[in-house]
Order: structure tokens, then C-alpha cells, then sequence
């Protein structure tokens, strides 16, 4: 286990030599896993951690995010985020369960759907249950806020 953590630090250091981009200058930290890609935003987090099974996030909040090393693949920064967390949070604002979205919208946000073209397929301004029956079987990303989350409709 702590040849994995000497290559990821070892990746980091050099990945870092290589350019004059820091991590200052992008807001998503993306972590690819064996299960999937989840972005992060660097300012949510406070510091980054490894134990001897994973990688521990441990973010402005005061909580923390537990990532396996065993599934642990690349991570890397960006301007925007790069991958969508499959996982639903148990505060999320976004919730799709048999072709019906719930989504908690907070005063000056907005629901907005895309499919994986990029188009906006539906937004709305309030919180609410909205049917998602009718679209096309696929891939959609939903955005409320500061929350993305991709999801699937069978």
C-alpha cells in the first residue's frame, strides 16, 4: 500500500515539475476510480490525506470523503469539472429514481438538464418533482446550483 501512495506523490511532484500550472489556478480536483470519475471543487477542500486503504478528502465543512486506493486510477485538476459523481449524497439537492426528478432549489438557483450533447433539455426555477419519463432512454446531466450529477434513464 505505500507503493501506491509513493507513486501517486511521486506522480503529483513530477506532473507538477513539468508545467507552471499549480492547483491554484483550477477550481475541480477529478479522482478516477475503478467504479467511475467524481469531480471535486479544490475550494471545498482543505487538505488531502492517504491511510493505509484510502484517500481521505477532508473538506471545508468539516467532513470528510473516503476514496479506496485500491480503485484509485489518476487524479488531476481542471478548469471545470470533468466528471459527474454517480453517487447521490444523502443532502443532495438532486434526487432521480424511476424516471422522476426531485430537486431542492434554493432562492436565485435554477434546475437545468442536459443531455450528453450538451443541449439544455429542461430547466425550471423551483423546487420540485418533475416527470423525466418522456425523454429519450439515456444519459442526462442535472445541474442545481453548485450540485451536478449525472444520471441514467431507463
Amino acid at each position: 500500500m505505500n507503493t501506491i501512495r509513493t507513486f501517486i506523490a511521486a506522480l503529483l511532484l513530477t506532473a507538477g515539475c513539468l508545467s507552471d500550472v499549480r492547483a491554484d489556478d483550477y477550481q475541480f480536483l477529478t479522482v478516477s476510480q475503478s467504479d467511475g470519475e467524481a469531480s471535486f471543487e479544490v475550494s471545498s477542500i482543505s487538505k488531502i490525506t492517504f491511510d493505509a486503504t484510502d484517500m481521505i478528502l477532508h473538506l471545508q465543512d468539516g467532513t470528510t470523503q473516503a476514496l479506496p486506493l485500491s480503485g484509485l486510477s489518476r487524479m488531476f485538476f481542471t478548469a471545470e469539472p470533468a466528471a459527474v459523481d454517480d453517487v447521490q449524497a444523502t443532502q443532495s439537492k438532486i434526487r432521480f429514481a424511476d424516471g422522476m426528478l426531485r430537486a431542492t432549489v434554493a432562492p436565485g438557483e435554477h434546475i437545468a438538464v442536459y443531455d450528453m450533447k450538451g443541449s439544455l433539455v429542461f430547466s425550471a426555477a423551483e423546487t420540485g418533482v418533475y416527470d423525466m419519463t418522456a425523454f429519450r432512454k439515456g444519459v442526462y446531466i442535472i445541474r442545481v446550483g453548485k450540485e451536478t450529477r449525472k444520471v441514467v434513464n431507463r
